[in-house]
């Protein structure tokens, strides 16, 4: 029989609340608490997504020894000292993009949650799109080929809000990190090897990065469906918790 999960959901914005519908229709997944920096306002998120417990911090939910797990769904600005505060009360983490400011951030949590042997991902949910999965399927198997080139595009006009966190460096707003990192992540997950040169042209305004083009050369890679895993060995890496 297997075992129940309970959920905490830290920060009750627009992805907090997508997450909480979606949590209701995967198996063995409860939601058992929220948390905001307003105890109003996680109350009002758990009485409309169920959740048994609200808290008014997110020190109280990390410290609820009944969650098994916690999403956390603030600005990417605060990921890193929140996700810290999730590892010190032995908490795993599931963190949504982009899961670090940058990479010296990401590396150190990685750092704690291999020495503390919690669960920590990124909530990169492209990657678990029956299309992505097939696709990485059909390379491993070499039905595809060798890869040549590989061209992504993403974009999504916004009407410009000086209060929306896409428009605000503190809040790591910007085009890289909100849909940039997707393009980066389909290449980086079908090479499995990192880039020789970066270019990149960046149009700034509004003191953040509003549109940029990025060409990523690779020189001496093996380009062939040996340079990824197979979908059932990345599946089971991806989903284990401890």
């Amino acid at each position: 029989m297997s075992k129940t999960v309970n959920w905490g959901i830290m920060a009750t914005g627009k992805i907090a609340r997508t997450f909480a519908k979606a949590v209701k229709f995967a198996e063995g997944a409860n939601l058992y608490a929220c948390a905001s920096r307003s105890a109003e306002k996680a109350a009002e998120f758990g009485k409309l997504y169920g959740a048994e417990k609200s808290y008014g911090s997110y020190e109280e939910l990390a410290a609820d020894h009944n969650v098994d797990i916690v999403y956390v769904a603030s600005p990417m600005s605060c990921h890193y000292e929140n996700v810290k505060l999730c590892f010190e009360h032995g908490k795993n983490v599931l963190c949504e993009k982009s899961i670090t400011m940058n990479t010296a951030q990401l590396e150190e949590l990685i750092a704690e949650a291999r020495e503390k042997n919690l669960f920590f991902m990124e909530a990169m949910w492209m990657k678990f799109l029956p299309s992505f999965l097939k696709a990485r399927e059909w390379f491993s198997q070499g039905r595809i080929g060798q890869i040549k080139a590989i061209r992504a595009d993403f974009s999504n006009p916004v009407e410009y809000d000086p209060n929306d966190r896409l428009f605000r460096a503190d809040l790591g707003g910007g085009a890289l990190l909100d849909l940039g990192v997707y393009p980066l992540t389909l290449t980086s997950s079908f090479l499995g090897c990192e880039p020789e040169r970066i270019l990149s042209e960046v149009n700034v305004s509004h003191g953040v990065d509003m549109n940029e083009a990025v060409i990523l050369k690779y020189e001496n890679c093996d380009l062939t469906s040996k340079t990824i895993k197979s979908d059932k060995q990345n599946t089971k890496s991806n989903t284990e918790m401890k």
